[in-house]
């Protein structure tokens, strides 16, 4: 009998957080590409857990909104590992202002850390904050200045974009009730997924699967790590 798509999901899942103990425990922080995708990879496999744990559940639509999380999660790994130094120094400038400006009345402790870092960052970054303090007053607030959608059209291929925008729709609450409005039997409203319970389960953990393995082995054939090894899966990512 061949392994479900849900087992498949959790060695994928075991294996990653295996290897990401294993690089923790030798990084610097001076390098912040690296760093910036070790946290990014972290709260991919988190978020392939929760699937994970909804899934053996059977709540099948939570999980595809989580789905949607890890997929733009991918595409912003996927645009990093395409970038430079300077991308990532501009990644975690945009990320200080975001906090400054939320906590701007906060107290003086958080204060003095953000101080802290951005002095840090501006040691070997001394231009980047500036440039992202001018693309946020033009309303750019990534740190690339893209928006989310075009960073997706720019790293995944039309398909893949087709994907992002299904699960957009399982994910936004007009699209549900169009949906289950568009089923309704006899006048009877039903409210979930048409789809086999068994079936959808096994369709999204294997899209899961598949994300995490594309986003471990990007990073690690970049950086010199060791890659998941699809022939073990006995499936196809």
């Amino acid at each position: 009998m061949s392994e479900s798509n849900i087992a498949i999901l959790d060695r994928v899942i075991q294996e990653i957080n295996k290897s990401l103990e294993e690089v923790l425990s030798d990084i610097s922080k001076d390098e912040l590409r690296k760093t910036s995708l070790l946290s990014l990879i972290g709260l991919s496999s988190e978020i392939g857990s929760g699937i994970l744990s909804l899934l053996k559940i059977g709540n099948c639509e939570s999980a595809v909104m989580l789905e949607r999380n890890l997929y733009e999660l991918w595409c912003e790994i996927r645009l990093l590992l395409d970038s430079s130094e300077n991308d990532a120094a501009k990644l975690l400038y945009n990320s200080l202002e975001e906090v400054k400006s939320f906590y701007k009345n906060s107290d003086s402790e958080l204060k003095g850390k953000l101080r802290h870092v951005t002095e840090e960052l501006k040691t070997k970054f001394p231009n980047e904050e500036t440039q992202i303090i001018k693309q946020r007053e033009h309303g750019k607030f990534h740190w690339s200045g893209l928006s989310i959608s075009s960073v997706i059209r720019k790293v995944a291929a039309d398909s893949d974009t087709t994907i992002y925008k299904l699960l957009s729709w399982e994910s936004h609450a007009s699209m549900i009730c169009l949906r289950d409005r568009l089923y309704m039997e006899e006048e009877k409203l039903v409210i979930g997924s048409r789809m086999p319970s068994y079936m959808e389960k096994e369709m999204i953990a294997n899209r899961t699967g598949a994300y995490l393995y594309f986003i471990w082995n990007e990073f690690a054939e970049i950086f010199g790590f060791n890659e998941i090894n699809e022939e073990e899966y006995n499936t196809s990512f």
